[in-house]
């Protein structure tokens, strides 16, 4: 399941690195963590997305 979500650009995992999934799906983009009342860390919400490559931003 891991390897579906990471070929469709949605996940990021280092290879021989244990617990190294990075989401590249911003917050805004889960509307469950609005009902639930729970806000983005700064981590998820700018630094995060900061770092990533084009790429994978324009390819959504």
């Amino acid at each position: 399941m891991i390897v579906t979500l990471e070929r469709n650009g949605l996940v990021r995992r280092q290879a021989d690195t244990p617990r190294s999934i990075e989401i590249l799906v911003p917050p805004e983009n889960f509307p469950i963590l609005s009902w639930l009342r729970i806000k983005p860390s700064k981590l998820l919400s700018g630094a995060n997305r900061a770092r990533r490559p084009q790429a994978n931003l324009k390819a959504r």
